[in-house]
């Protein structure tokens, strides 16, 4: 029986009425009925009501994103070759789950190398990009929510089959400088409780001066900036130190509360990743990870295992994720997901709760692809009878071991530890055949690994994302090739590689002497440092052309990678980078962290 008008008119409403809307006066609806309208991709729930009633609710779905493929207007392609202030567009074609091609689409737009050329913040389907510095970079779109493919379970991100890489060429104008401080020792070198204060040093100029120019509550044991460079951020043990180096005077402000070392800072500078697996004391002996807000300066936290012992971390380059990979003590395993593994991997994510996977693997280093579609994680297995150093491919939107349709798991056997791995924003115009490039640092050598997208976006195929069971992207025809940089066993300080993709710098302890890897030709130079000083730390300008390294002769060396020359050495005393407050001279501090400003 209808009853109606004794309980009134009914009432629809949409949960997320960013994905559809509901109208009762459109033309067509008959009586208590209602036409809905689609708006983003993603799934909402509808329900009715009547008086104080209300009917259960009703999945609606607006046909979400499955693919997303990115040209050049003008070309077609997916290279950008240009001199420096050359403006693009770049256009999406974005295909639903029903073969629909959509427009006006809330697409994230994001470049790797914002120094050399930034992403649109509010982009949908087109945008434009200039390159503002010489270098190189690789831009992006992606489909993620909350502002696409909204509401999915479990959470739905699609990239673009191919990212755009972008060259610019020309002359810097820029005048990047670096920052350079102490390192955290146990006990203290340099500590306010010594009557000692540690000073952040900016290296700056033409030709380069180096000034104290910020006093820093501890010493760190970590150096980190933004991508765009607005923040800088030290961790210490005392807790984390973030710098503003636009402001004059340079500030500094203090989480004590968030301890340990900067693992990862994303690539809108708003969450920073901090690693606590060294406690001591005033801290408790409790192990932890922090996440940071930026935006509220608020932080959340991981608590680890008592047997975990590192850590390493990274964002994926639309900010959705971070992968963080903790690893248990040498000879003992950490608790994850209620199993005992050598290590540990957190899923982090602000729109979907914390996922734990266990791990085979003691994790080195791990890095995404430019488009953000898979991740590399380097490390090592303890297989027996002896352990096997290994690279993993990962599903970014799954969090899963890639494998091809035949169930081939993309785990790659390696000649020994690498213990950096990169991504190469032009890996795929270096390798191509719409194939793509990793780079890792395997003492002594360089791996390179090259391999394929396969796969399509069709209906009706296996693969990810779910929960469409639709065909995707996935990792094909992986090989990897060894080079031996000729320098026998050595222990890497850092692998740097220029952001055109071309060249990678191998900073090596106790060698007075920079390692230059030419990628596309697969030959070893080496720049020599003035003076034969054993290197402490080293980074690379956006735009390649300058590498830094400090070392052990209190110095901050510049040198000119076009040419191949220390250019300049920069001193850096010890009272630069430490003060006494009692008037005595400064202990005997160096550059140990050294870090480029965008």
């Amino acid at each position: 029986m209808d009853i109606t008008s004794t309980v009134g008119p009914i009432n629809w409403s949409v949960v997320n009425t960013q994905v559809a809307t509901v109208s009762t006066t459109a033309a067509g609806p008959l009586a208590n009925q209602a036409q809905v309208a689609t708006k983003i991709p993603g799934r909402t729930q509808i329900f009715a009501s009547a008086g104080n009633n209300n009917s259960d609710p009703q999945d609606f779905t607006t046909c979400p994103v499955q693919s997303i493929s990115l040209s050049v207007s003008t070309t077609g392609g997916t290279i950008i070759n240009a001199a420096k202030g050359t403006s693009n567009t770049i256009n999406a074609t974005v295909v639903d789950t029903a073969s629909q091609i959509l427009g006006n689409i809330p697409l994230t737009w994001s470049s790797r190398d914002p120094a050399v050329a930034a992403a649109p913040a509010n982009a949908s389907v087109s945008a434009a990009v200039s390159g503002s510095n010489v270098g190189g970079t690789s831009i992006t779109a992606s489909c993620i929510p909350p502002g696409c493919n909204s509401g999915l379970s479990p959470m739905q991100a699609i990239y673009a089959v191919i990212p755009i890489t972008a060259t610019y060429t020309g002359t810097t104008t820029t005048a990047f400088s670096a920052f350079t401080a102490i390192r955290e020792v146990n006990p203290p070198l340099c500590d306010p409780s010594r009557s000692c204060t540690p000073l952040l040093v900016q290296v700056s100029g033409s030709p380069k001066t180096a000034s104290s120019v910020a006093s820093l509550p501890a010493a760190p044991n970590s150096l980190r900036v933004t991508p765009t460079g607005d923040r800088i951020y030290l961790g210490s043990e005392k807790g984390l130190m973030q710098v503003n180096p636009t402001a004059n005077p340079v500030t500094v402000s203090s989480f004590a509360t968030v301890t340990g070392k900067v693992l990862a800072i994303s690539p809108s500078g708003g969450k920073v990743i901090v690693a606590d697996t060294l406690p001591v004391a005033p801290n408790p002996p409790v192990k932890q990870v922090f996440i940071l807000d930026t935006s509220t300066n608020s932080s959340s936290s991981i608590l680890l295992d008592p047997n975990a012992a590192s850590a390493v971390a990274s964002f994926s380059p639309d900010n959705l994720k971070a992968f963080i990979a903790v690893n248990a003590a040498t000879g003992l395993t950490v608790q994850c997901q209620n199993t005992a593994a050598v290590g540990c991997l957190y899923v982090y994510s602000a729109e979907a709760a914390l996922q734990t996977i266990p791990l085979d693997m003691t994790a080195t280093d791990l890095a995404f692809l430019p488009d953000g579609a898979f991740s590399y994680m380097a490390g090592v297995a303890p297989s027996s009878p002896t352990p096997q150093p290994q690279i993993t491919v990962r599903n970014t939107c799954d969090n899963s071991i890639s494998q091809t349709p035949n169930s081939t798991l993309q785990v790659l056997s390696t000649p020994g530890v690498v213990q950096f791995v990169r991504t190469l924003n032009n890996g795929i115009q270096v390798a191509g055949n719409n194939g793509a490039q990793v780079v890792g640092l395997d003492p002594p050598n360089v791996d390179i690994i090259t391999f394929t997208f396969a796969g399509t976006a069709n209906l009706g195929n296996s693969g990810c994302p779910l929960p469409f069971q639709a065909g995707y992207l996935y990792i094909s025809n992986s090989s990897l090739s060894s080079f031996n940089l000729g320098q026998g066993a050595f222990t890497p300080i850092d692998f740097l590689v220029s952001s055109d993709g071309q060249k990678a710098y191998v900073v090596i302890q106790n060698q007075a002497s920079v390692v230059v890897f030419d990628i596309p030709t697969k030959t070893v130079s080496s720049i020599a440092l003035v003076g034969n000083p054993a290197p402490l730390a080293g980074s690379l300008a956006p735009d390649g052309l300058t590498l830094y390294v400090a070392a052990s002769d209190n110095s901050v060396h510049v040198i000119d990678t076009v040419v191949g020359g220390d250019v300049q050495q920069v001193p850096i005393p010890s009272s630069s980078l430490c003060s006494v407050s009692t008037g005595g001279p400064p202990p005997a501090c160096t550059p140990d962290l050294l870090v480029v400003r965008p």
